[in-house]
């Protein structure tokens, strides 16, 4: 059965990393003791830029492996570091990582000193590589280094579940019945026989409640797909999140040799010609766009400050939509994340109302004044300094707007259209 160790404590880190860096007798004890999320380099809370944080930069972690991992697997898994990564185990290679936004694990069985002290060591690499997502083109936001997630260990048997994934059909119509289909990747460390037949078996309740109840058994030798039918389902709804635990277990000779429960909602989601709808009811999306970085210490946040970035966007912004990674939009427009335009429209004019009404009459009382100083220039034959006043009111119109979102409706810079009515002023009639 799975046992999982958090590796958060007892970590040292330098900002520097040489290659004896990684050999089990390098001497480290002058180090920084930090903790895991940690940054490789704290801000400022302004003025900096991204050559702050880009750096190869070396973390450490003396640990003793228990006589009781010698017939076990051991997987340790590194929930996120930024950007690049090789990790050796008592100055051996053992993996490496190359993007900074996916976690990753390593199988570390074969390389422990059991009974013994063993030192993991990380190289952390947060520059800029043109081969490494996201880098390779313009990007506008930092992109912070470190182990700026979790890190933990799993003690598994030999023969274990290495992912499950899950999805679900259902059927039209109003019978809440689905099915269940579970994509299933066994493997073994290679101590025993791989061949021999196992029994997956997989049981299903409400999250929340006591007991489980068995939706499905198949005996397979190796990575199955399998598909069981879950009657009486609930969907899972904007209004009523519901989730069910999955558990699925891996037996062999009757006895349980691995268990994992899952998370999982059932719902039919699908984007239309007119709009998105969420088990065959249209819902309109509204929501924005999010990024992890926070004041100071950039990615490096625990998984309770992410939960209570949820919780703000859902209970306080009211929103039913986040994506993480959208760049090539602006402001509002990821903001509000409308069908329509007019839907945007309406948005803007309840959320920025009277700025906005002020910058649209400053703007046209700017428009008016000019084309009012033309004319009677036309009938008198003559320049009249209203006309300067027109365009400074235009552009203080722009600004407005710029500040109160309209403009990025209209017109995607407004410093542009500012620089614009600078140089119109220029060429204009004195």
């Amino acid at each position: 059965m799975q046992k999982r160790i958090y590796w958060n404590d007892g970590w040292k880190f330098k900002e520097t990393y040489e290659n004896q860096m990684r050999e089990t007798a390098y001497q480290d004890d002058a180090w920084e003791d930090v903790r895991l999320p940690h940054t490789c380099k704290e801000t400022p809370f302004h003025y900096f830029d991204e050559s702050s944080y880009q750096m190869v930069c070396c973390y450490r972690k003396h640990f003793f492996a228990l006589e009781e991992w010698k017939d076990q697997t051991v997987i340790v898994t590194f929930e996120g570091i930024a950007h690049e990564a090789q990790v050796f185990l008592n100055g051996e290679r053992i993996g490496e990582h190359h993007c900074g936004y996916t976690a990753f694990s390593i199988d570390i069985s074969k390389k422990l000193r059991i009974g013994a002290e063993n030192v993991l060591t990380v190289r952390v690499d947060s520059r800029e590589n043109l081969n490494i997502p996201p880098f390779g083109y313009v990007i506008d936001y930092m992109t912070y280094g470190g182990i700026y997630r979790e890190a933990y260990v799993d003690l598994k048997n030999e023969t274990y579940l290495a992912d499950i994934f899950l999805h679900s059909e259902i059927p039209k119509g109003q019978k809440p019945d689905a099915k269940l289909i579970s994509e299933i990747e066994i493997k073994n460390s290679g101590k025993t026989d791989e061949k021999k037949e196992f029994l997956i078996r997989q049981s299903i309740r409400e999250r929340g409640t006591e007991n489980y109840r068995q939706i499905g058994e198949s005996r397979v030798a190796s990575d199955r797909k399998l598909s069981f039918p879950v009657p009486d389902i609930k969907l899972w709804d904007l209004e009523n999140p519901l989730l069910y635990e999955v558990k699925t277990e891996l037996l062999q000779n009757g006895n349980i040799l691995d268990e994992n429960v899952t998370l999982f909602g059932f719902r039919t989601a699908v984007f239309l010609k007119d709009g998105f709808y969420l088990n065959g009811r249209k819902v309109k999306l509204r929501g924005l766009n999010r990024h992890q970085s926070y004041p100071y210490v950039g990615y490096a946040m625990p998984e309770s400050m992410q939960k209570r970035d949820a919780d703000i966007l859902k209970n306080e912004l009211g929103v039913n939509a986040v994506t993480t990674h959208t760049y090539n939009y602006s402001g509002v427009v990821n903001t509000v994340l409308c069908g329509d335009k007019a839907d945007i429209w309406l948005t803007i004019l309840n959320q920025y109302g009277p700025a906005t009404y002020i910058a649209v009459f400053i703007f046209f009382t700017g428009l008016v004044t000019i084309l009012f100083s033309l004319a009677l220039g036309m009938i008198y034959h003559s320049s009249f300094d209203m006309e300067y006043l027109g365009w400074c009111m235009i552009m203080g119109g722009v600004w407005m707007m710029g500040e109160s979102k309209l403009r990025q409706i209209l017109v995607p810079n407004a410093s542009a259209l500012g620089s614009l009515c600078f140089v119109m002023i220029l060429l204009c009639p004195t």
